[in-house]
């Protein structure tokens, strides 16, 4: 029987020299890929997006945010501020069927927050947001919604699984609140409780589906 330290040296070496064509065809596909990503790629074609590529995007007009503000763009993300309007779940304890039918506004009821006024977020408990810019996106390049340290450390999360973002957007974000903390939180619009992060696609798509024109004010439509 092999000593562990022999039996080490014996997998490292067959590890290092490929015993048959398979192998050595898999390590030349992976070599190839990897050069290819490299050279022929670019490293910003399927790279995030950092602050100077963020801003060259938005005054070229390709990614647009609005309302924008210069001083929300990070070193790699842009903030994102909440709107006024939310969504409550109106019976916490009924029974909702999930089905490619489900309406999410079936389950739920509109609010508008007055201006100096917030929203009580109870631990274990989840409200819809939504974003006051909006998103506009080209279609080659996609998006990831991301909660900010700050209020993580909270226990606030922004979403729940929902965080990509399609690319060839041009709406609204809506944002899953949910306090995974011990202590309650107040909601105030207009924080900027999430981030944005850009990331270039491989190819292009433009998503066209049933939130494509999402508003704040469609969203708080009941």
């Amino acid at each position: 029987m092999l000593s562990d330290q022999a039996n080490n040296g014996f997998l490292s070496r067959r590890l290092c020299e490929p015993a048959h064509a398979c192998e050595r065809a898999c390590l030349k596909y992976l070599r190839t890929i990897n050069h290819s990503n490299r050279v022929t790629l670019g490293a910003s074609c399927v790279s995030v997006l950092a602050r100077s590529e963020i801003l060259r995007e938005i005054k070229a007009g390709r990614v647009k945010i609005e309302p924008f503000r210069p001083s929300c763009v990070r070193a790699a993300s842009i903030d994102l501020h909440l709107a006024n309007v939310f969504r409550v779940f109106q019976s916490p304890h009924k029974v909702i069927p999930v089905t490619d039918l489900t309406d999410f506004k079936r389950a739920t009821r509109g609010i508008r927050v007055p201006r100096g006024s917030g929203i009580q977020l109870s631990p274990s408990e989840t409200v819809l947001g939504i974003t006051e810019e909006k998103i506009t996106l080209p279609d080659n390049v996609c998006g990831w919604l991301e909660g900010r340290s700050r209020f993580s450390r909270l226990g606030l999360l922004v979403h729940i699984s929902a965080s990509f973002v399609q690319p060839g957007v041009a709406n609204n974000q809506v944002l899953e609140l949910s306090n995974f903390g011990p202590s309650p939180l107040e909601i105030l619009p207009h924080t900027a409780v999430c981030q944005l992060i850009l990331q270039r696609t491989i190819g292009t798509g433009h998503y066209r589906g049933i939130f494509e024109n999402q508003t704040p004010e469609n969203f708080a439509k009941n």
